[in-house]
């Protein structure tokens, strides 16, 4: 996922903000942005521990949805294009699912298989 915007300011802020709808089997996930190549809205590394802007849970339900929302306020400090992209890293191979049921069995075409939406809003703040 991922969204653009122009800031007609180099002193503007962004807003992000995003809804994630997904699922995922077996393991937890965590979620970060890029702008651009640059990660941002993480922490400082520690050991080999994950640094995410937010961690995404896990049902064994193939057919269930959870939802993620992150809100990120950024300083781009530009008034070019900037994009920004959605990441979702995990500790193993498993996949993960967005606006859908998971891989396997829960993409099925019946009544307990879900389809979903999933927003990223970009706002500027203070031109």
């Amino acid at each position: 996922m991922s969204a653009t915007i122009t800031p007609t300011s180099s002193s503007s802020k962004i807003m992000i903000s995003l809804v994630l709808n997904y699922c995922c089997q077996s393991t937890t996930y965590g979620a970060y942005f890029k702008r651009g190549t640059t990660i941002i809205g993480v922490p400082a590394t520690a050991g080999s521990r994950q640094s995410v802007t937010s961690g995404l849970g896990y049902t064994v339900d193939y057919n269930q949805h959870l939802q993620g929302k992150i809100e990120y306020l950024d300083s781009p400090a530009t008034t070019s294009a900037t994009t920004y992209q959605l990441f979702v890293i995990n500790d193993n191979t498993t996949d993960i699912a967005i606006n859908r049921g998971a891989v396997g069995s829960g993409d099925a075409d019946n009544a307990s298989s879900k389809r979903s939406i999933s927003t990223i809003t970009l706002m500027e703040i203070g031109a």
